[in-house]
């Protein structure tokens, strides 16, 4: 059975981990990584996650933003806190929850006297992190293109992959400028790095989240790219179980929620495997085994074979073929029922489309209700009318999973009501 179950799991168990992080950590341990608070902020809110402790923080943010900023109160750490305060004005900004008014002069004085080798901070990471969060008043900030083109010499150098994160807010970064090029350029690397198969592990998670957002980029390499992303989620919680880290280590460089794991890649994580999880289908794995072990007990094979196949499909997100061949399985298993119990052939004119009219009226026949009939019917025209890629509308990956869990209802109900003839003919 596929693995939706525990990818969800996976998912569950990172959100928890992160709101029990917000609920536990105290004002000290803010000051000490304001950072990671507002990078789990971007991600939560991304999702639409609420809860009292992301309402702490949103609070506790507007308050920062306010200080940093505004009062220009900054500790030894500068460089640090004014780049949590500007991606925390980004993020709330965006999300219609920001309750404090900056002044943009201040903006362009603090980033002004922060500047050196084009760089912000003189750090890749913070330069790429405040050029997102400012990116639409970019206009009147006059060092903005210089260090832009600082993060696309990284990308063109390879040096941008000598910190993993850099790959993920920098992939950001262009894909809100809508620099297609430098995007495709950078996703490229991430594939080429990934297919040498040398990536320490924390850092695949980072690889892992360019290479799945961006997937449609390399479309000829969605099977090993899934089968990497899936790799990582699948080994992503052994990360969760690693001793606290060290006083010292959190005074230093800031909070780790475990060792080595820092808020960053946890916040990375949950928007990895939620958006991971946008493309996976749950199926009842009562239903599923059900129906692979009965075709396969009654030798029709070639119908089981039909939903394998759409379901690989919409795996790789080749969307028309998962309905094509979730038609075809329906469709044969339908007319299969009625062969053997009406023992005669399906009457089928070559070269023409199948007419289920005699489907239908053989159900009606055999007591089944109208309405469970004209059901059965709907579902098979819902998955044929998305299975033409001629046509010009394009279905969305959650109208395909319906038509998945519609069909495998419908075959389900076929199969039981085939089942329970047989044995009253058997009587």
């Amino acid at each position: 059975m596929f693995q939706m179950n525990n990818f969800l799991e996976i998912e569950s168990k990172i959100k928890k981990y992160i709101e029990k992080d917000l609920y536990q950590i105290n004002f000290v341990e803010r000051l000490r990584d304001p950072l990671g608070l507002s990078i789990y902020l971007f991600f939560l809110l991304k999702h639409k996650v609420s809860s009292p402790a992301v309402d702490n923080i949103i609070d506790w943010m507007n308050s920062w933003i306010d200080l940093i900023i505004n009062q220009e109160k900054f500790s030894r750490y500068v460089d640090r806190e004014i780049t949590s305060a500007l991606l925390g004005y980004y993020t709330l900004k965006t999300n219609k929850m920001l309750r404090v008014s900056i002044e943009e002069s201040k903006l362009v004085k603090l980033l002004s006297l922060s500047t050196s080798n084009n760089l912000y901070f003189d750090n890749l990471t913070y330069t790429i992190l405040i050029l997102l969060s400012l990116t639409d008043g970019r206009s009147d900030i006059s060092s903005f293109n210089r260090t832009l083109q600082r993060i696309k010499d990284a990308i063109k150098e390879g040096t941008i992959i000598n910190d993993a994160k850099n790959l993920v807010f920098s992939s950001i970064l262009l894909e809100k400028l809508k620099d297609k090029d430098s995007l495709h350029e950078l996703v490229n690397i991430c594939y080429k790095k990934i297919s040498e198969k040398d990536i320490r592990f924390d850092d695949r998670i980072y690889y892992s989240w360019v290479i799945w957002n961006y997937r449609k980029l390399m479309e000829e390499h969605f099977p090993s790219i899934r089968d990497f992303v899936e790799t990582t989620l699948t080994n992503a919680l052994t990360l969760l179980e690693e001793d606290e880290v060290d006083e010292s280590i959190k005074e230093m460089y800031g909070s780790e929620v475990r060792f080595g794991v820092s808020r960053i890649l946890l916040a990375v994580l949950f928007d990895l495997i939620v958006e991971f999880n946008k493309s996976q289908i749950e199926l009842s794995p009562f239903s599923y085994k059900y129906i692979k072990q009965r075709l396969c007990d009654l030798g029709w094979i070639d119908e089981w074979e039909e939903f394998e196949r759409s379901l690989d499909a919409f795996k790789e997100e080749r969307l028309y073929d998962c309905c094509y061949n979730l038609r075809q399985g329906l469709l044969k298993v339908w007319i299969k029922v009625y062969e053997k119990l009406e023992k005669k052939p399906m009457p089928i004119s070559p070269g023409k489309s199948v007419d289920i009219s005699p489907l239908k009226e053989f159900l009606k026949a055999r007591n089944v209700p109208d309405e469970t009939v004209n059901l059965i019917g709907r579902i098979y025209s819902y998955v044929a009318e998305r299975s033409h890629s001629e046509r010009d509308s394009i279905h969305s990956p959650d109208e395909v999973r319906f038509g998945i869990q519609l069909t495998f209802s419908a075959v389900e109900y076929l199969l039981r009501f085939y089942d329970s003839r047989e044995e009253n003919r058997l009587k």
